[in-house]
Order: C-alpha cells, then sequence, then structure tokens
C-alpha cells in the first residue's frame, strides 16, 4: 500500500518510460530504515512488466568483500563476457574471481560493466533493483556508480534504495537523488486505519503517530506489539515507543521471543549473509542445530527461505548483529571458521578465524595480511586497508602492529582516501616503528599533503623524509627528492623562503643510486640544474631524462617530465609525452591519472600547439573526472584550464574572473604556482587585446617567480609588452634573460629568442629577426606563436609604410587566428589589416563549434580513426553511448558518414600547419 507517494511514483514512471525509449538513467532514493524504499522498488518491478528485472541487494557483513555486489549484478549475465574486449574481460574477471589475472582498475571494471549490460540488453530495456545499497561493498558502488552516470544512451535503468543513516559510504555521487521522508499526519492515521483491526483510541493514535515520524514500518508493525486494550486506550501504553534506532531494538524483541536454537540460526545468517543454504546448514550442524529451527522463524515472518535464505527486513540483520554478545558472535564465527575450505575461499575463511578470535593472534594476522595482499591484486585497496587494520589490531607484536597499521595507510592513500589514509597513519605512528618505517610513514604523511592539494606544507615534508631516507633506502629517498621537487614546483612562491631552490640544492646533493641512473635519477637531477641556474649542465640533462620517457613512458612521472619539456622549448618532447601519458592513463582506467593527463595534454601539448577547442573538450572531461573521484590534488586547478583557453582566445571579462578565481584558489591552497599561471595567462589575454600596461604588469610578475615553464614563457609577454609600453631597458633585459632560457637550441626556443629580439633591434636587424623567427616557428607545432611572429612581422612592416608586404604578414596571421578561434590576436591583425587598406570580413561561427566536449572528443577519436568500442574504451562510456553521440556530431557538421568526419579534421589539422 503506497499512500503519499505521488512524486516518487512519477520519478519511478519517468525513469522507466526513458529507459524504454533508449535514454536510460539512475535514481536513487534515500531514507530512514522501514521508511518504505523497499516497497517502491518492489511498485518499480511490477511497473517494469515489459523490461527484464534484475534486483540486487546490499548485505552488511559482505561490505568488507570487495565486489561481492558485482557478482550479484554480473551472475545473470555470465554468457556475455565472452563478448568483452580482452582488457575489459580481463579486469572483469579478475574482480570476479574467476581468473587469476593483473589487478584491475575499478574504473577499468566500470567500463566493463558498462559493456557487459549494454550488450545484454539488446532491444530488451532492464531494470536494476539495488535494495540496502548501503551495504553493497565500495569496490562494487564504485563501479556500479561509473555505470550508472553513463546510461544516457541505453535501454537501462538503475534504481537505488539507501537506508540511511548508516556509517557506511555510498560514493552515488552526480546521480539524481530524492530524499524520501515520513508519511504526513492524515496519510499516517490513513495507514493506522487500515492495520489495527480492532477499536483505536484517537489519542493512542495521534501518539503512534506523533512518536512513528511517519515511518510506514513503524506504523505497520508496532500496533502488533501492543495489546487490544493498549490499543483501544484502556490500558496504558510502553513509556517509549521504537523510533528510529529503536526500530531496530523492535526487531531484536522479535527475535529473542524465538527458540534458543533459531536465535542462533539466525545469528549465524548475521553474521554470513551469503545465503548459500549449504554453508549455513553446515555450519548450523557444527553447533548442533537442525534446519528445523528455521521454521520458528519462518513462522514469525522473519525469514525467507528459498535459494538463498534473508531475512524478511534488513534491520533483523543489523539488530541480531549488534545486540549479540561478544562469546556468542565469536562461536558464530568459529562454527563458519571450521566448516569453510581455507583452500577454496581462504579470505572468508580468515574472516570468520578473525572474528572467532578471542584476543592477538599472530598466525591469524598474518592471514589477513595475507588476505589484504589478494584484495589489492583484485584491485581493491580500501578493502585491503581494512584487512590490514584488523591485521594490526589482531598482532601480539607492537612493532609489527604499527607496520601493518602503516601498510593500511598506504593502501588508502593508493585508493585516494586520503581522509582514512590520515587516520590510519596517526594510529601506526603512535605505535613502535623502525628507522625505516617512520621515514615511510613521513613520505606517506607528506604524500596526503601532496594529494589533498595542500602546496608549501607538503613540498617541506616531503623533503624532510627524502633527507631522513638517505640513510635507509637510497632509491626510495632519491624518488622522495623529486616528489618534493615536484611539491616545491606546485607551492611555488609560497614555499616559505626559496623551497623551491632548497628542494633542487638537497636534490643535488642527496646520493646517487649504486646502479645505472633511473627515468627519476635524470629528471631529478636535470630539473634541479635548472632550478638552481645551471642550465648549462641542465638542459643536456633534460634531454636525456625526456628521451628516456619516449622509450619507456612511466605514469608518476610523465607529467613532470612535460613541464621540463616546456621549460627547455621542446614541442617535440611534449607532445610525445602528454600523448604517450594520456594513452597509459586510458589503459590503465585509472581517474586520477588520467585526470592529470588530460589537464596536460590540454594545457600544454593542445594550446602550445593552437588546438584550442581540443584543449577545451580535454579539460572539460578532466573536470568531469574530477568530480566523479572527487579529489582535486595538487597538480589540479579547478579554473586554470579554461582559463589558459580564454585568455588565448582574448575572452573578456570571462578569462579575468577566470583569472580572480584560479588566484583564490592558488591562495587558499598554497599553490603558488597558479597565481604565476594566472599572471601569465593574464599576459597573454592583455597582448591579444592591445593592453600592454596590464600585460606588462602580470607578465613582469610572472617572469620574476621561479615556476617550471611558466616564468619562461612569460618572457617573450614580457618583451613584447615593454616595448609596447615604451619600457626599453626593461625589454632588453628579458631578452638577455630569454637568451639563458633558450640554450637547448630547439626550433621553438630559436623562434622565441630571434621573435623577441627583432622588437628590440634596429630596423635592419628587425627584418632578418623576424624573417628567421618565422622559419624555425614553421619547423615546430607552435601555431599561435608562429602567428605571433606573422603579426609583429606584419605591424613592423606596416609601421615602415610598406603596406603591400605588410598584408600578407597580417593576413596570414588573421587567418591562423580566426582558424584557431584566438579572437584577440584575430582582432589585432584585423585592424591592421584595415589600416594598410584591405577589407576584412569578420569570421562567422561554424557549426564546429556547436559540438559539446563530449561530441568534439568523440569526433576527434573517429578522425584518428577509433571504432565505436574503442572510443568506448577510452571515454568510459558504452558502444551505444558512442553511437548515440555520433548521430548528433554528423547531423551537427552536416556530414554523412565516418570517412567524411575524417576528411574534415584532415582539412581543419592542415590549415593549423
Amino acid at each position: 500500500m503506497l499512500l503519499n507517494r505521488e512524486q516518487e511514483l512519477r520519478s519511478i514512471d519517468g525513469l522507466l518510460a526513458d529507459a524504454k525509449a533508449g535514454a536510460g538513467g539512475a535514481l536513487v532514493f534515500r531514507g530512514d530504515p522501514g521508511i518504505g524504499l523497499t516497497t517502491l522498488l518492489d511498485y518499480a518491478g511490477g511497473a517494469a512488466s515489459d523490461m527484464r528485472v534484475i534486483r540486487v541487494t546490499g548485505i552488511e557483513t559482505e561490505f568488507h568483500l570487495a565486489f561481492a555486489g558485482l557478482q550479484q549484478v554480473c551472475a545473470p549475465l555470465f554468457d556475455g563476457l565472452d563478448a568483452l574486449p580482452h582488457r575489459q574481460r580481463a579486469a572483469l574477471e579478475s574482480a570476479l574471481g574467476l581468473n587469476g589475472g593483473e589487478s584491475p582498475d575499478l574504473f577499468l571494471v566500470g567500463l566493463a560493466l558498462l559493456t557487459l549490460l549494454s550488450n545484454a540488453v539488446k532491444q530488451e530495456p532492464c531494470l536494476y533493483l539495488f535494495d540496502d545499497a548501503q551495504w553493497l561493498d565500495e569496490a562494487s558502488v564504485e563501479a556500479i556508480a561509473f555505470v550508472a552516470r553513463r546510461l544516457e544512451a541505453e535501454l537501462i535503468a538503475f534504481l537505488f534504495a539507501v537506508h540511511e543513516p548508516t556509517v557506511s559510504r555510498v560514493p552515488l555521487d552526480g546521480i539524481s537523488d530524492f530524499r524520501v521522508l515520513g508519511l504526513a499526519s492524515e496519510e499516517s492515521r490513513e495507514l493506522l486505519r487500515h492495520t489495527v483491526t480492532g477499536p483505536l483510541d484517537v489519542s493512542v493514535r495521534d501518539r503512534l503517530v506523533a512518536e512513528t515520524d511517519g515511518n510506514p514500518l513503524a506504523l505497520v508493525e508496532l500496533p502488533a506489539e501492543l495489546t487490544a486494550e493498549q490499543l483501544a486506550g484502556i490500558a496504558a501504553l510502553p513509556e517509549t515507543l521504537p523510533l528510529g534506532v529503536g526500530l531496530e531494538q523492535y526487531f531484536l524483541n522479535q527475535f529473542r521471543q524465538l527458540p534458543a536454537a533459531t536465535q542462533t540460526l539466525l545469528l549465524l545468517l548475521a553474521i554470513e549473509p551469503g545465503g548459500d543454504p549449504n554453508v549455513l546448514w553446515l555450519a548450523a550442524a557444527n553447533l548442533g542445530i537442525s534446519d528445523e529451527a528455521a521454521v520458528a522463524a519462518v513462522d514469525a515472518g522473519l525469514l525467507k527461505v528459498g535459494p538463498r535464505v534473508r531475512f524478511r527486513h534488513a534491520l533483523m540483520r543489523s539488530a541480531i548483529s549488534a545486540g549479540a554478545s561478544v562469546l556468542d558472535s565469536q562461536r558464530a564465527h568459529r562454527a563458519y571458521a571450521d566448516v569453510i575450505d581455507a583452500d577454496v575461499d581462504p579470505d572468508r575463511s580468515v574472516w570468520h578465524r578473525a572474528g572467532a578470535s578471542s584476543g592477538p593472534d599472530e598466525e591469524i594476522a598474518h592471514a589477513l595480511e595475507v588476505s589484504a595482499s589478494r584484495a589489492r591484486g583484485r584491485g581493491d585497496n580500501r578493502a585491503a586497508a581494512s584487512l590490514l587494520h584488523r591485521a594490526a589490531a589482531l598482532t601480539p607484536d607492537p612493532a609489527r602492529r604499527g607496520g601493518r597499521m602503516l601498510a593500511g595507510a598506504q593502501a588508502e592513500l593508493e585508493s585516494a582516501n586520503a581522509g582514512r589514509a590520515t587516520v590510519l597513519l596517526g594510529q601506526a605512528s603512535s605505535l613502535p616503528l623502525t628507522d625505516l618505517e617512520r621515514a615511510q610513514a613521513a613520505r606517506v604523511r607528506a604524500s596526503i599533503g601532496f594529494a589533498l592539494g595542500q602546496g608549501a606544507d607538503s613540498a617541506a615534508m616531503l623533503l624532510q623524509a627524502a633527507n631522513a631516507l638517505e640513510s635507509l633506502d637510497v632509491r626510495a629517498s632519491r624518488e622522495a627528492h623529486l616528489e618534493a621537487l615536484e611539491a616545491s614546483v606546485y607551492s611555488g612562491r609560497y614555499g616559505n623562503g626559496g623551497a623551491i631552490r632548497r628542494a633542487a640544492e638537497a636534490a643535488l646533493a642527496a646520493p646517487k643510486g649504486p646502479k645505472r641512473a633511473t627515468t627519476a635519477d635524470l629528471l631529478l637531477d636535470g630539473v634541479a640544474e635548472l632550478l638552481v641556474g645551471n642550465r648549462l649542465k641542465g638542459v643536456p640533462i633534460v634531454e636525456k631524462a625526456i628521451d628516456a620517457l619516449k622509450r619507456t613512458p612511466e605514469l608518476r612521472w610523465q607529467a613532470f617530465g612535460c613541464l621540463a619539456a616546456m621549460e627547455i622549448w621542446d614541442d617535440a618532447g611534449l607532445h610525445t609525452l602528454a600523448t604517450a601519458q594520456l594513452v597509459l592513463a586510458r589503459e590503465a582506467a585509472a581517474l586520477t591519472p588520467l585526470t592529470l593527463a588530460l589537464d596536460q595534454i590540454a594545457g600544454g601539448d593542445n594550446v602550445v600547439s593552437g588546438q584550442f577547442a581540443v584543449a577545451d573538450a580535454n579539460f572539460a572531461e578532466a573536470r568531469e573526472l574530477a568530480e566523479a573521484t572527487g579529489v582535486v590534488g595538487i597538480a589540479n586547478s579547478p579554473s586554470a584550464g579554461a582559463l589558459i583557453v580564454s585568455a588565448w582566445r582574448g575572452r573578456t571579462p570571462e578569462a579575468s574572473d577566470l583569472a580572480q578565481a584560479t588566484m583564490r584558489d592558488a591562495i587558499a591552497r598554497g599553490l603558488g604556482r597558479y597565481v604565476t599561471f594566472a599572471q601569465y595567462a593574464t599576459a597573454v589575454l592583455e597582448n591579444g587585446l592591445g593592453h600592454y600596461r596590464e600585460a606588462l604588469s602580470a607578465a613582469r610578475s610572472a617572469a620574476e617567480d621561479q615556476a617550471l615553464y611558466l616564468s619562461t614563457f612569460a618572457l617573450p609577454e614580457l618583451v613584447e609588452a615593454a616595448v609596447r609600453s615604451g619600457q626599453q631597458e626593461l625589454a632588453v633585459a628579458a631578452v638577455g634573460e630569454l637568451a639563458d632560457r633558450t640554450l637547448s637550441g630547439t626550433q621553438w626556443a630559436r623562434g622565441m629568442l630571434a621573435r623577441s629580439r627583432a622588437l628590440i633591434s634596429t630596423d635592419t636587424e628587425a627584418e632578418l629577426l623576424y624573417q628567421a623567427a618565422i622559419e624555425h616557428l614553421q619547423n615546430c607545432r607552435v601555431a599561435p606563436h608562429l602567428g605571433r611572429a606573422h603579426l609583429l612581422y606584419g605591424e613592423w612592416l606596416r609601421r615602415q609604410n610598406r603596406r603591400r608586404d605588410a598584408r600578407g604578414q597580417l593576413r596570414t596571421a588573421h587567418e591562423m587566428f580566426q582558424f584557431m578561434g584566438a579572437e584577440a590576436f584575430a582582432s589585432r591583425a584585423r585592424l591592421e589589416l584595415v589600416a594598410t587598406g584591405e577589407r576584412v570580413r569578420r569570421r562567422e561561427g561554424g557549426a564546429k563549434e556547436l559540438l559539446t566536449p563530449q561530441e568534439a572528443r568523440i569526433s576527434r577519436l573517429v578522425a584518428d580513426g577509433a571504432s565505436n568500442p574503442e572510443i568506448a574504451a577510452q571515454l568510459f562510456i558504452s558502444p551505444r553511448t558512442v553511437e548515440y553521440h555520433l548521430h548528433k556530431v554528423f547531423r551537427k557538421l552536416g556530414v554523412g558518414s565516418r570517412a567524411d568526419l575524417i576528411r574534415l579534421q584532415l582539412d581543419s589539422e592542415e590549415r593549423l600547419h
């Protein structure tokens, strides 16, 4: 019976209708226990008579078992595993325990699940009902939520019921959320009228309505607990009626009225909810209990026996578990430990052995540690952390206990749970640790700060940890030094008194590894030399590091390698490293590294090469992933990506607002690098607009900092702004500094130096320098800077009254900037052309600008020759969703095939070079 649930029912009906039309989605119902969430799911199941319905139930005591919930989702679909792409199939089978493959990433598992479900529906829409979702294990929830956010083009609907409050975290962010409240007074009274068959006193009725707060389950169940006299108002009501948490106590009262053998049987079910009758009856027999003990629970309406044995209501499980004595719980766990074959199911066996333990036990602690290793092998660091925490609690030796707790903290950090890593690290730090473990703990603590975006603090702490590790583990010490150098680069001007130089000097003084230099070694030494000003020595080492990363990409250091490549003006190295980083991150299907990779290729390679629309799409995808993970690390800024694209496009006041937002965020997080980033972007914006005094101020501030590549990039902006503002001496000094920053001698470096020198040179020298700049920049992937060289040369020619020569340069610049969408620079070129006497038509926006970021990403991948399944794998969507977006792309661009789209993309690329 559903009362006052019209809004909820409309939401369900709409969800089902959309799914049947191929526009699937997901909806989360949240509410207190007994509020009617399961009834709403029952309604949905009944309303979906023309859909396939699959029901999944979260089980509290399986919360620690990685992918237990995923087993329920996939069990009806195992026949479809063979059709999955190889990597997806391997990841999903590994998560499900069907093979012994390598550790799968949670999001690769999610992608595999999305593909499996999408393939399964074909033309038959499907409804998945997730009851008691708060008890689904977190690994399963992350994979399921990943799918739930990507159902827009599927014949699939997800409906979740989350009973709250609960200590578990249900990461269902980004999914429509509906809080189900108690019934109103009138509806509560109507429900009581249907529930109570005899006389019901008005005052009793009103008290029940008031104290249950409209909870439907309480309103249905409580009258059965009261006598006819109490309901009629003849006898007094109990002083306290169960409500909220008391609802569990109500179930516990029912439980305690059962025979002792039945109570024991239900306790066995409560602590091992797999529902497998064979295991349950074996454990029961181990305690001398026969299957007849279930009859009383079934008769009382507390138990349902079928292929799985389950409670009528989830609250029974939590009530029984919470109400059991320690001795009774240990006895029940021991019964399972005795009957579960440790060779067949070692994880479940050791979990029950731990539950049966009455005190510290090194053997069990070690077995839990091994179980944690298996959990990490399945890609569930959270379960590993929980197991390590339990192992630590059972470890008799305080020293070993601290080491296991520290390992748990590391597992939490690896799963992006910085908060829980902090808690475990604090507990580990209070225990005896070896010198090496203390140094490792310091590194973990600093890494937590880095993960949370705490710039200055994490840089200083990582440097201390690196110094402490020098005499204990040279390899770990050098990696920590590189982490400290990286963190100091991001903390920038907020690094507490020259943190960048301090980190660089410490890195150069650190002991060298006993073996051949690794990529991390080369990157550490090369960047450190650059940052202390020894560029003659630093540039060749950085070039070796970049070559090493080209040969053997390393996801951990690829991003820092990209920064180093920009510092030495290596556009080819930047492109190769950024592309490889993105490929590695997509293949690993790891969202946090993928977010960084998208930021890197967008803010580095895409912007440098003038692909601003592509950069926009990549930044948009990075923001979506950051929202999905909820993690904004030190190397990410929410607004910086949009700022640099907006600055190059000359979009003010949008860029000005973004610059202020970036600075506010940077100051709040102690990340001076992003202040410098905002100043550099502002210099680009203002130079494009012809606001040279404003550009001078911003460029001067950025150039004075020690920010890797940003301060170097700011120098050409400073030269142009200073010359146009009449600050010749300042411009000459900036060119001198730029000469030192371009020792790499790349085409990009030589072109930027020649362009800047032309601005401060006499008429005779200037022309040769402009021509040289254009020649150099034509041979690399830096279209915006090539366009600006044409623009500056054209401006110079016009001022020499060589209008005909000027028109050729200005026309080239105008066309390049128009095509890139660099509107302010295009306007500068247009005004100069007009001044030469040429009429210039304003550019009208094309259909390509109407593409959404997701459509732009898909069209770009199609142009690269990727198939729909390959695109789906890269963008974490299903092939059906790719097809859905591709139809929209064809319509918007006026093309009829993939071949047409590829030709359109090739035409676009040719115009950039």
